[in-house]
Formats: C-alpha cells, structure tokens, sequence
C-alpha cells in the first residue's frame, strides 16, 4: 500500500469519525429539543386540564356528566357546568377551530372568563353576582374575541342557564351541532343557529328555550363526534347514527353510563386509525 493510498484511507477515516461525531451531536440536540417539546406539551395539558372541573356539582332531581379525549396533547374542546344557586345552573361546551395548540390557547382564555369562581369571569354581573343571559354572554365573548388575519381562529358553542326545579333550559347555539334530545323518541333539536363566535361584529345571539319531562336528556357534543372517521374506509360517524346509538341506550340509562358508551362507541368507530379531532360531550338529564 503506498503512501499515497494510506494518507486517503486516513483522510476518508478522519472525515467519516468527524460525520459520525456530527451526526451523534445532532442528533443528541435533535432529543433534547424533543424531550424539552414533549415536556413542555405535557405541562400545558396539565394546565389546561386543571382548569376544568374533576367532577360535575349535584343537582337536586338531575345529573350532568361528561367525556372529554383531546386527539392531540392540547385540545380546542372545552366545557362546563357550575351551579350558581338552586334555581340556575351554567351549562356550556365549546370547540375552537382547529385543535393543538393554536386551538388550545383560545380554549384556555374561554375556560378562565366561562368559570363563576374566577374574579374576572363574565358569567356573573360584576354589580349584582347575578347571572347574566347567555345571549349577553355569548354576545361579550364575539366582542372580544373576533377573528383576525393573523389568529384566523373562531368558535362554535352552546352556552345556557338551567333551572332545576323548573328544568327548562335556555341557551344560544352559536352554529354549534344541533343538540340531541334524548327520550322515548331521541331526535336532534334542528332550527336555525346563530353565526359562530368572532366572525361578524355587532352579531345579536337568539335565546332559545326547552323544558326537559323526567327522563329525559339533552346531550351537547363538539363535531369530534359526528365527524369521526372509521379507519377501513373514512365513513364518517354522522348525525343519524348519533341519535340512533343514544336512543338504543334508552333514557332509564344514567348520565355516567351513557357518557361511558359513547366514548367507547366513537374509539371502536375509529378504530387504529384513532381520533382525528377533539372528541367531547355534555349531558344534562332529568331523574
């Protein structure tokens, strides 16, 4: 082996040590940046998460439960239910365009401003501690979260005042999904919808109203549901398979459980493939 020859076999030892080096360099940089993403992610849902409630008050005469499965460690869902006193009860649930992130940041504000106990909320009359309508609320969050070029973000949502005792509701459905009424005949509460949250200023929300019979349910859900893809072929869930599954249940059903075997019906509709979008649901239910 001449010389020559020797110096190129160092001079191609030396470079494929000095890429390797690199390349194990890198890719340990590559990890960090990964593991401080993934930890940074994990701490936000964290806090997301605590912002919501662990567990539904008791309401004399009714139940409330609920499912909640971002598809992404931050979720653009959110929902609630508080009791105020015992003739009102705040019931909502939301879903901001998109999910991650974006999606979930926007979700966070509306969690703080739709939570009673928070000093700044808009639930209650800074005057009076009384509640304000759900148009007026409604109507204060299109003002101060309108869409922008840069945000390009809105939302849909249902947002109402139950009275236990009377065991009406009254809400407005700012071009969220229809709710199911859920009784000895389920079917979806069709009618005309207001504009989603943030697209239009000056937008007037209708106040819609439903009294609920013993035994019967109403059940608010985010898109996530009826928009869910099944793995062997991308079927969408869809709305008429919706109402069908939860009549199936039966109204004699508690809350708990239907929640339950709805979260397990959209998993198994999915399959491996797994959600594609926010997966949430509230149900109101009168004993």
């Amino acid at each position: 082996m001449t010389d020559l020859v020797i110096v190129v076999l160092g001079i191609i030892v030396a470079a494929a040590c000095f890429a390797v080096t690199f390349l194990l360099q890198k890719n340990s940089r590559l990890e960090l940046a990964n593991r401080y993403m993934t930890s940074s992610l994990e701490a936000a849902a964290a806090f997301q998460r605590s912002l919501m409630q662990d567990q539904p008050p008791e309401i004399t005469g009714s139940e409330i439960s609920w499912l909640y499965e971002p598809c992404d460690v931050l979720a653009g869902d959110a929902f609630g239910a508080y009791k105020l006193n015992d003739e009102q009860v705040i019931v909502y649930q939301l879903d901001v365009t998109g999910h991650g992130v974006k999606a979930a940041l926007l979700a966070v504000n509306l969690l703080r401003l739709l939570n009673p106990n928070n000093p700044d909320n808009i639930v209650l009359n800074s005057k009076t501690s009384l509640p304000n309508s759900p148009a007026s609320v409604v109507g204060e969050l299109n003002r101060r979260f309108q869409i922008t070029p840069e945000s390009n973000q809105f939302f849909t949502m249902i947002y109402g005042l139950f009275n236990p005792e009377s065991r009406s509701l009254t809400y407005v459905n700012a071009a969220h999904s229809s709710p199911v009424l859920l009784s000895a005949n389920t079917r979806t509460l069709n009618g005309n919808s207001d504009l989603p949250v943030g697209v239009l200023d000056q937008t007037d929300f209708t106040e819609r109203e439903i009294t609920l019979d013993e035994k019967q349910s109403l059940v608010i859900y985010s898109d996530g549901i009826t928009e869910a893809m099944r793995d062997i072929d991308g079927e969408l869930y869809g709305e008429d398979r919706f109402v069908t599954f939860l009549n199936e249940l039966g109204s004699n059903s508690s809350a708990n459980r239907i929640m339950h075997d709805l979260r397990t019906e959209i998993r198994d509709w999915c399959g491996k493939a797994g959600l594609k979008d926010d997966l949430s649901a509230l149900i109101l239910k009168c004993n």
